[in-house]
């Protein structure tokens, strides 16, 4: 026999006075496999689940989950209010909120819509209405451009625990520390030593030296990945895939460390988004130690100057800069605890330019969040303003150098083309035929 309805537990009554069929009563059970970890975010306890079919990570209140874990597909919604009113939650303790038979329900929508529960008939996980969390490391998937082609190798994770075992020493206090002093003493030297430092770094440039550039950003660009999947399975992470790359035509390793996402301590985190610049600074580091002891002349200044380019401009300029979606960006994340804060700065800034023009405001950041999120929107927005100058300033000058007014003509026709291109796809993006 069905216990009694308990008030608010039918949402939609028919008009005969009983609920229609509801899918979701009783709540069909979590998809098998999900994994969950607890975090902390903003002094609230929140859940984030893994979905190792999909690769995708959602976050969810730590109430909402241990609710969601309860569902079994025959406990119906208003028993398991019911239960919640009582105080009986799992194992006999004390059961959390929501307690309403209309926030139970909820729960099992949100859970449904998310292609969290078992039951297909509310969504495949492929078809999920959520979405991913921006700030994961490393989007898995190959990639489908020719300046980002990626090839997978295998599962790397018993590997790199290994790798993590016999490689603990570099995790200590003293490691830390011997890696901070090399890294002061070659920023001495690149300033004592600056002549030195700098003919290296020139005949890295050079034309004979361009060969040693393009193995050196390969060679520090796979020690970078390394060093995020040894630090990421260090704290616990699965890394489940690891392979090779062409990065803008250089050949390099990849590794997905998406999985650090679920690590509940900030500073863990942080701790792997940095690895990878870490890495790169150690190998800059060494070059500029050699190329302050190299005399002129020979291969060697060369190869001590690809790393340094390669290890340090690079890592300074890209890397840890929190304005590009790379290392820095992720570290900014977390210590802002702002998840999605370059898709949020995006929608602020265009919120404002709206505003500008008359319209009305249809971003939900307020206070705080909204003061930050613009700021950070116009810097992003000035550093590639930046980038495009200086870069379009070099090749209009190598251009016109070349090929005189023809040269100027052909890089101008480019860039318009690629603006137009852009504004397409953007529209038919936005296309109701689509």
């Amino acid at each position: 026999m069905n216990p009694p309805a308990l008030p608010g537990a039918c949402d939609t009554p028919t008009d005969g006075g009983d609920c229609p069929a509801d899918p979701l009563d009783p709540p069909p059970p979590l998809r098998p496999g999900l994994a969950s970890s607890r975090q902390r975010h903003r002094g609230e306890d929140m859940v984030i689940v893994k979905d190792p079919g999909t690769r995708r990570f959602f976050r969810v209140s730590a109430a909402a989950w241990e609710l969601a874990t309860r569902f079994d597909g025959r406990t119906s919604i208003a028993m398991l209010a019911r239960a919640d009113r009582t105080g009986a939650g799992a194992g006999g303790e004390a059961g959390p909120l929501p307690v309403t038979p209309g926030e139970v329900r909820e729960v099992a929508r949100r859970m449904a819509a998310l292609g969290l529960l078992e039951d297909p008939a509310n969504g495949s996980p492929d078809a999920a209405a959520g979405t991913s969390p921006e700030e994961a490391r490393r989007p898995p998937g190959e990639r489908r451009s020719i300046l980002h082609l990626r090839w997978s190798l295998g599962d790397p994770d018993r590997l790199l625990a290994r790798g993590a075992r016999i490689l603990g020493w570099l995790f200590t206090t003293p490691a830390a520390l011997a890696g901070t002093g090399i890294v002061a003493t070659a920023a001495v030297l690149s300033v004592v030593a600056a002549d030195r430092v700098g003919r290296a770094m020139e005949a890295a440039f050079a034309p004979a030296g361009l060969p040693w550039l393009y193995v050196a950003t390969a060679a520090t660009l796979t020690l970078h990945e390394m060093a995020h999947g040894l630090t990421a399975r260090r704290f616990g992470a699965e890394v489940r895939e690891m392979g090779v790359m062409l990065l803008y035509f250089l050949p390099c390793a990849y590794t997905d460390v998406t999985d650090a996402y679920r690590i509940p301590g900030k500073g863990a985190r942080i701790a792997v988004s940095l690895a990878g610049s870490a890495a790169d600074l150690l190998a800059w580091s060494l070059a500029t130690l050699a190329a302050a002891a190299m005399s002129p002349g020979g291969w060697q200044p060369a190869v001590a100057g690809a790393f340094i380019v390669s290890g340090g401009l690079k890592t300074v300029l890209f890397n840890l800069n929190p304005l590009i979606r790379l290392d820095g960006y992720y570290v900014l994340v977390d210590l802002l605890e702002m998840p999605n804060l370059g898709s949020r700065a995006d929608a602020v800034v265009a919120d404002r330019l709206r505003g500008w023009l008359g319209r009305a405001s249809r971003s939900p950041e307020r206070g705080r969040d909204r003061r930050i999120l613009e700021v950070y929107g116009w810097l992003s927005r000035a550093w590639l303003a930046l980038v495009l100058v200086l870069v379009g300033t070099w090749v209009d000058a190598r251009l016109v150098e070349g090929f005189g007014g023809l040269g100027r003509a052909a890089w101008i026709a480019a860039a318009l083309c690629g603006i137009l291109a852009g504004i397409a796809r953007r529209v038919a993006r936005r296309s109701p035929m689509r």
